[in-house]
């Protein structure tokens, strides 16, 4: 898994249960002539890019570590907009 690819995961990609994760998009970032302008989900550069992975266990783990926090950050963040 490419970095661009990584970054792109959202958790509805990520199954815990079955130990895999599915790329079907990348994050990339958009630069301006003053620098990064921000950033956009695409989908996969090749139709070999959408494809499901195995999922270490060591990896499960450290994203189930990080779930519960960010989803009490948004909450805390309140409703977007």
């Amino acid at each position: 898994m490419g970095l661009g690819e990584a970054l792109g995961l959202q958790w509805v990609e990520v199954d815990f249960e079955r130990g895999q994760v599915r790329t079907v998009a990348t994050l990339q970032r958009l630069e301006g002539s003053d620098g990064i302008r921000g950033w956009e989900q695409l989908p996969p550069n090749s139709e070999e890019s959408d494809r499901t992975l195995p999922l270490p266990s060591s990896m499960a783990q450290a994203l189930l570590g990080e779930r519960s926090p960010q989803r009490l950050a948004q909450l805390a963040a309140g409703p977007p907009g």
